[in-house]
């Protein structure tokens, strides 16, 4: 009966097969030699392999799992972004001795890279920033929040096809719809002047892992549209809506029998404005939609008489 390898031999089978042998030292070969079992307390030399090559390790998603339980002890997987928040101060604070003057750092791991919210689901990267805008200013300076782009970057704009039109990411997989949060609890002394700790701080603080699974598709998921209804951004005109229910407009044209909105009103729509179905191009839009025959205009609606 062959010998079940252990976990140090795992990971190096993993560097041997994807990888060059030159990409581990020698001193990290030997620590993997000597790593017997993922369930030890993790220490610096944990700390620094993970962190080193944590994305050669995203190569075998198992193994990288078994590495992301041992360096942050179990995960801590919800719904509710701040119940999460919750639960990994009170982990952080749970795994750490004693810490002088002590300030929390967490971080949404690779959300200061474009490519991250390009990837992630667009509505709920919207509901983060809109819902929870303002947070990181609240938990200040006991806390800092580095949600990367996500305020500091109008990352909207870059979410374009080939032909340079916009898009946006609607896929609901495990990928594009969890987040990954990561939470570090430092000395204040250890803390910039914008908050952020060093790398060799992070990789000695005690830490804790979260990762928020939002429903992809909620009543909640609606909140920034809305927002925009009321409140839109400087430089954004709000999202059109239909002019006899209100309702938002989700296509580029709102055809007479079968509107976006789902009932029929005869109006179509020119880039955000609105002319009476089948009226030419060239007529222009009028500042105000006007009445269609059969229609009357009551309390700011067109309401449908006989």
């Amino acid at each position: 009966m062959k010998d079940k390898k252990t976990f140090g031999e795992e990971t190096l089978n993993l560097f041997r097969t994807h990888y060059r042998e030159d990409d581990l030292t020698s001193e990290e070969i030997e620590f993997l030699a000597d790593l017997r079992r993922d369930s030890v307390r993790p220490g610096e030399a944990h700390d620094d392999f993970f962190h080193r090559h944590r994305e050669k390790l995203r190569a075998d998603p198992r193994l990288f799992k078994r590495w992301e339980r041992l360096v942050f002890r179990k995960p801590i997987e919800t719904d509710d972004l701040a119940e999460g928040l919750l639960r990994l101060a009170f982990r952080a604070k749970q795994e750490a001795d004693e810490v002088q003057d002590p300030r929390l750092y967490v971080r949404l791991r690779k959300a200061d890279t474009p490519v991250f919210w390009r990837d992630m689901n667009t509505g709920l990267c919207r509901l983060l920033r809109d819902r929870w805008r303002g947070l990181d200013r609240l938990l200040a300076p006991e806390v800092k929040l580095d949600l990367g782009l996500c305020w500091d970057r109008q990352w909207e704009n870059d979410l374009r096809d080939a032909k340079g039109r916009p898009t946006e990411n609607e896929r609901a997989s495990k990928e594009t719809t969890h987040f990954e949060f990561e939470a570090f609890l430092v000395p204040a002394a250890e803390c910039g002047m914008d908050g952020k700790p060093s790398d060799a701080a992070l990789r000695k603080a005690p830490r804790a892992q979260m990762t928020w699974r939002p429903a992809a598709t909620s009543m909640e998921t609606a909140f920034p549209l809305d927002l925009a209804m009321v409140a839109p951004r400087v430089g954004n005109p709000p999202p059109a809506r239909c002019e006899d229910c209100r309702e938002p407009l989700r296509s580029a044209w709102v055809r007479p029998d079968s509107g976006s909105c789902g009932v029929s009103h005869g109006l179509r729509r020119i880039r955000g404005q609105r002319r009476p179905y089948g009226a030419p191009r060239s007529a222009g839009v009028p500042s105000r939609p006007p009445v269609l025959r059969g229609h009357r205009r009551v309390e700011g609606r067109m309401h449908h008489h006989s």
